[in-house]
């Protein structure tokens, strides 16, 4: 029997690669964890990671099947309330045990104490990961095609994505709005004190004003974790107040009225849009189903795993000196055995030279689920392996991308290509000359860069992605799913950008 040929698509890209072993998350949580939830979990799959940059790669077949599996599972309503209430209570889970480990002195535990925190660190976040994977773009890829099936019954195609888009926004607002409405009325309230304008030495003086910065920031500072960035700094957002208050007022008063009526306003235009289209109670359902999906993986992303990334990082600091593995970045060179091993002796059970050679001079290795098995592969037998599995394409003559539309509207304008683990200070800077945002996807600590752009094009995501939900929120020209707009585009390049059509092409000049 000839053997079929397996067809990866890559999924997420991580920058700044977490501090926790790759196999909780990546390869636990793709068997099972989402298999305990109740939908099939994926059989062949991998993960592949080089210089601090990883991405996950699904297998064609295993997608399709995944979300078959995926609607079966959620077409039925216990197991909607099931899974909705299981996240919120891993989330209350979460919430306690962070709290908890934040609150220890983690230089006085023993070793077999900080075992036990990182393994129950590890498990929790794989388990909050499983929840999150269960909501997946392609796993919710029947109920979108349903959704698209009642939509060509009554609109033109080619604004079947645009109305997707509108109803199945959520009208739940995020702790990312929520943060930029106190920070503009913040801004707003600064300006209308002051005298005269404020600058570095002004606000210096101002220590009831610096306060105030400061608790916003503890308030909100979560969402500044991950793409890379693990540690927390306050003066990153004195920095951010001193760029922004002396802009004009008129967009942060218009922003906060904008957000304050976001709610009402998308739950509004869905009821009207559901009423003008004639959707039956069925197709309702689906819909308000995708929208409480997409707002529930964007909390367990704020907080769910990055809290647990963050906590477990610093047990992790604490634990692997005494192991004599110098930091927590060894820990993605150990195979999940070798981790087990090294719990029950309390001690070591490999080198840090057998890690430093796994390691070699670009951090690669890959973790493969190969029909169920596990397998790990470094250095250039990674490589190798991943140029089999997923040969280099030549991008170099596509001109056009076609996507699907999350927010619409037109924009011509240079692009900056932001991928996980770069610079955001640079990011910055670019955004400003070059205004639409290319990236594989977004996530919460890219807001800052995401406010800035005219437009955004992404590789990845769905109706439930964090980019889908933030362009919406911020009226935001938005193509999303373009599958290769990081290879075929390079900061400086100018597009059309057609969130009306889902079309991106290249202007040759």
């Amino acid at each position: 029997m000839k053997k079929e040929k397996l067809t990866y698509i890559r999924g997420y890209e991580v920058g700044g690669v977490s501090p926790l072993p790759h196999y909780y998350e990546e390869i636990y949580g793709h068997i099972a964890g989402i298999s305990k939830i109740g939908p099939r979990g994926d059989k062949n799959y991998f993960w592949y990671s080089i210089d601090g940059h990883g991405a996950a790669y699904y297998e064609a077949a295993e997608m399709s099947k995944s979300a078959k599996s995926t609607y079966k599972f959620f077409s039925v309503e216990r197991n909607r309330q099931k899974y909705l209430s299981g996240v919120e209570k891993i989330l209350r889970e979460v919430e306690s045990w962070v709290g908890k480990v934040d609150s220890l002195t983690l230089h006085d535990l023993t070793l077999k104490q900080l075992f036990t925190y990182c393994n129950k660190s590890w498990l929790l976040d794989a388990r909050v990961f499983s929840y999150y994977l269960v909501g997946q773009p392609y796993r919710l890829q029947v109920f979108e095609d349903n959704l698209r099936y009642e939509l060509k019954k009554r609109v033109a195609g080619s604004t079947i994505d645009a109305y997707l888009s509108k109803l199945t926004a959520s009208e739940k607002m995020t702790k990312t709005t929520q943060e930029e409405l106190e920070w503009a009325q913040l801004i707003i309230a600064a300006r209308n004190k002051a005298k005269r304008k404020i600058n570095a030495k002004t606000l210096e003086k101002n220590l009831a004003l610096r306060r105030k910065i400061l608790t916003h920031y503890d308030t909100y500072k979560i969402l500044s974790l991950g793409d890379g960035n693990w540690k927390f700094d306050p003066q990153l957002e004195i920095h951010r107040f001193l760029n922004d208050v002396n802009k004009s007022l008129t967009v942060y008063k218009r922003r906060v009225e904008e957000i304050k009526s976001f709610s009402s306003d998308t739950l509004a235009l869905r009821r009207r849009l559901i009423k003008e289209l004639y959707l039956d109670d069925f197709t309702v359902e689906i819909i308000e189903f995708m929208a409480e999906m997409g707002h529930m993986r964007y909390r367990m992303r704020v907080e769910g795993f990055i809290p647990l990334i963050y906590t477990g990082g610093n047990v992790i600091d604490e634990l692997a000196p005494r192991l004599g593995y110098a930091g927590e970045s060894n820990y993605p060179f150990m195979t999940h055995i070798e981790v087990d091993q090294a719990q029950k002796r309390n001690g070591p059970v490999i080198s840090l030279d057998e890690i430093k050679r796994r390691r070699g001079k670009h951090d690669e290795y890959m973790l493969r689920l190969n029909n169920g098995k596990i397998e790990y592969y470094y250095g250039a037998e990674a490589r190798r392996l991943f140029k089999k599995l997923l040969p280099p394409v030549d991008h170099s003559k596509v001109l056009e991308l076609q996507g699907a539309i999350a927010q619409t509207g037109e924009v011509r304008a240079t692009v900056t290509v932001y991928r996980w683990g770069d610079d955001v200070g640079q990011a910055m800077k670019s955004i400003a000359k070059h205004p639409i945002l290319v990236a594989g996807q977004t996530r919460p600590a890219m807001m800052q860069i995401i406010r800035e752009a005219k437009g955004i094009v992404t590789d990845e995501g769905g109706v439930t992605s964090h980019a889908a939900i933030v362009a919406r929120e911020l009226k935001i020209p938005t193509i999303i799913n373009t599958q290769n707009a990081t290879k075929v585009l390079k900061t400086g390049d100018e597009v059309i950008l057609d969130a009306n059509t889902g079309l991106v092409k290249k202007v040759i000049s």
